[in-house]
């Protein structure tokens, strides 16, 4: 083989070592792009498919625990005005009905269907107990301290299953977001050492052709 490359010009050898070294930055970068663009729709599709779901979640969530009961607990201490309670729920009622239709419209897995259609009595429940709290409120203005009193425990004890039902929901949205994150990583990992081996190799080749010219 030596002999052989013996009878090549220089010119042609250093052609050729330098076709060898291009090949090899060639591969590499195609394979750093390569794990670069699934690690990116990795992430793209733990933002879109398990980020987003996880904050209206969230918001409905906050809407009936922090709006809600809140505002329904500070009008009866007389914090707030029946106005003001008022409109604090019925500004929450409006966060849950646009967050859950965001949320429901991502779910295309039979599992979360079937989470979905249990949502919705507990749904029904909490929002029949609000039209209650909404209806104490209606007509009345100023300071209404005491006057929900009857309103609150039932109150809770409708919001509590759909709080619960929706601490499931993040749950197993934090845990599938988990899983394709360690996915994207190891895939990234993958890559990350398949072009330290191509770039070892193809070097180590380059560097055996100079050595038989």
């Amino acid at each position: 083989m030596k002999s052989w490359l013996a009878n090549l010009s220089i010119k042609t050898r250093l052609i050729a070592i330098f076709i060898q070294v291009i090949a090899v930055i060639v591969i590499v970068g195609s394979t750093g792009i390569l794990g670069m663009k699934q690690t990116n729709q990795g992430l793209e599709t733990v933002v879109n498919g398990r980020v987003l779901p996880f904050s209206h979640l969230k918001n409905v969530a906050d809407a009936y625990a922090v709006s809600i009961i809140d505002a329904t607990n500070k009008a009866n201490a007389g914090v707030f005005s029946a106005e003001e309670a008022s409109k604090s729920i019925s500004d929450a009622r409006q966060v849950i009905k646009d967050s859950w239709e965001l949320y429901t419209a991502g779910v295309t897995s039979a599992d979360d269907k079937a989470l979905v259609e249990q949502a919705k009595p507990l749904f029904a429940a909490a929002d029949a107990e609000t039209d209650k709290v909404q209806a104490a409120l209606q007509g009345k203005n100023g300071n209404v301290e005491g006057q929900l009193q009857a309103n609150i425990g039932p109150l809770y004890a409708a919001v509590d299953p759909i709080s619960n039902h929706l601490s499931t929901l993040l749950t197993i949205q934090l845990s599938f977001a988990r899983a394709e994150s360690n996915v994207a990583a190891a895939a990234y990992e993958e890559h990350h050492q398949l072009a330290w081996i191509i770039g070892l190799v193809g070097s180590g080749l380059a560097l055996l052709f100079a050595f038989l010219l």
